[in-house]
């Protein structure tokens, strides 16, 4: 089960856009709920997700272990039984024994049932005809043996639980999110009701996404780049399908750009307290479906510093 990334980003940009237009809007309080209350939904959105993404990585770590015990006890299992069968040929009995041996195992619990019935048989042999040595296979004894289907057998337990525990997580984070998603279409619902189409309160409210987006934007521009006042910078940008933006920076002499916000719809961005010389800036849009192209870089020459 693949992570949910487009369900989680739909919903927390969701989110975003209720809590501005209910920071933005005095007399807007969906259902009863305050700004704090609301402005907390988006960390708990983001702390559901990240212990979704932590069940989810320990379902791949606990996977990868036991593909990789699977694979070297299913080829073991093999080299044994061929030894086996060669070492003991003259001996009618344990030929009996060895042939009659599991010898198809597709899956970690058919490799599991194959190496215990080895395991079993092996220590029961006697030694191989003609020495006086115990049967060793590439220096495997059967206690090595046996500890490799103990092994075998511990990775497959840990690997079941990682999935149950991470089906559980994602259970309980559709539940939490269709929840939210559920209060922010009742929210913009009670809001178009109450403010009129061209007010204020209106345009806050009809930014909220009602629906997943279905491509990613295009790339984004920088419609317009100034030094309004001393140290500021003051962009706005747009980007076909976004829902929400990104802005990089590269101050003067720094030698990559670095994310400094996310910005929601309509795309503007102010920056103060910056120090003199060329600033940098690329935006990226964003929406459910993921990032698109960056925008071209665009200078700003800042003058003054508004800092001492």
């Amino acid at each position: 089960m693949p992570l949910p990334t487009e369900r989680y980003t739909f919903v927390l940009t969701r989110l975003r856009y209720l809590d501005a237009a209910v920071a933005n809007i005095s007399t807007y309080r969906p259902d009863g709920k305050t700004p704090e209350q609301i402005a907390a939904l988006i960390p708990a959105a983001d702390t559901e997700f990240a212990d979704l993404v932590g069940k989810y990585n320990a379902q791949n770590t606990a996977d990868a272990t036991l593909s990789t015990a699977y694979e070297a006890g299913h080829d073991k299992a093999v080299s044994v039984y061929a030894c086996m069968k060669s070492c003991y040929r003259s001996d009618t009995n344990c030929t009996r024994s060895i042939v009659s041996l599991p010898k198809e195992d597709r899956t970690p619990e058919q490799t599991l049932v194959r190496m215990k019935a080895v395991a079993n048989l092996w220590v029961n042999l006697p030694n191989v005809p003609g020495t006086t040595e115990p049967l060793t296979v590439g220096g495997t004894t059967a206690a090595t043996f046996a500890n490799m289907a103990a092994d075998l057998e511990v990775k497959i337990a840990g690997a079941t639980l990682a999935d149950a525990q991470y089906a559980g997580q994602l259970a309980e984070f559709h539940s939490k999110f269709n929840g939210w998603d559920s209060f922010v279409s009742a929210a913009a619902v009670q809001g178009r009701a109450v403010y009129p189409v061209g007010s204020p309160e209106r345009a806050y409210i009809d930014r909220i996404p009602t629906e997943p987006s279905t491509q990613l934007p295009v790339q984004a521009v920088i419609t317009s780049a100034t030094n309004p006042s001393p140290g500021a910078v003051f962009l706005e940008f747009t980007a076909e399908h976004a829902t929400s933006f990104q802005v990089w920076h590269k101050g003067p002499g720094e030698p990559v750009f670095v994310k400094v916000a996310d910005v929601l719809l309509p795309g503007e961005y102010l920056a103060t307290g910056l120090e003199p010389g060329a600033h940098e800036y690329q935006i990226v849009g964003e929406n459910s479906r993921g990032d698109g192209p960056a925008s071209t870089p665009t200078t700003v020459n800042v003058a003054e510093s508004a800092v001492a």
